[in-house]
């Protein structure tokens, strides 16, 4: 069981790790949910001269509430100013990366092994219950569409992330789990009734 399990959980990542590049290499759609700054060159000079240091920032920023309660003046001007815009968040790194760096795959190949491991670990918990190869693929795909829902389509409503920028990386982890789910039923299904009563008879006879 232990051997089915892993290769199931594989060849799910395989298939996430595939589709992934596929969804935004390969198809043209992501360039319409992001673009790039007109100046480029005066943004990075700005957010060098800016920014301390690596991190998260937003913006507007209530800096008066870091040393305790803030004072009502500080709170009505940050509420002003986040009414008045513009409103940001900046993921930032002051170090340049290497964009196709080994070691990102390598860690994103992880990331989705583990994340398919969790999914095998629920679907063998209720193996016996879904017999059938779509009633397995619905139960993985079900994963994914309450990771898309709960963690991708949260950001549009408190971070204020663009709708369809948000809508579309929760379509890739839906659409992504949906083909790793056929991979991973093809793999994981129940033992034949006849088999694990044998099994079963085998265990309590050596007893």
């Amino acid at each position: 069981m232990l051997g089915r399990a892993l290769l199931a959980a594989l060849l799910g990542a395989i298939v996430l790790m595939v589709w992934g590049m596929i969804y935004w290499v390969v198809l043209p759609f992501g360039f319409h949910v992001m673009d790039g700054a007109d100046d480029e060159a005066r943004l990075a000079a700005t957010l060098t001269e800016t920014l301390p240091a690596s991190g998260v920032y937003l913006v507007p920023w209530l800096a008066e509430a870091e040393g305790g309660e803030p004072s009502e003046a500080a709170f009505e001007g940050f509420v002003e100013r986040h009414r008045r815009g513009p409103v940001v968040q900046i993921f930032y790194s002051a170090e340049g990366r290497e964009p196709m760096a080994p070691s990102v795959f390598v860690a994103g190949f992880v990331n989705f092994f583990t994340s398919a491991m969790i999914a095998v670990g629920v679907l063998a918990l209720g193996l016996p219950l879904w017999p059938r190869f779509g009633q397995r693929v619905l139960v993985v795909f079900l994963l994914g569409l309450f990771a898309a829902v709960t963690v991708e389509m949260a950001n549009p409503i408190w971070m204020h992330h663009a709708w369809d920028y948000s809508a579309y990386r929760a379509l890739q982890h839906v659409s992504g789990w949906l083909l790793a789910g056929l991979a991973i039923a093809a793999v994981l299904k129940p033992r034949p009734m006849a088999s694990a009563v044998e099994d079963r008879s085998g265990e309590v006879l050596g007893a």
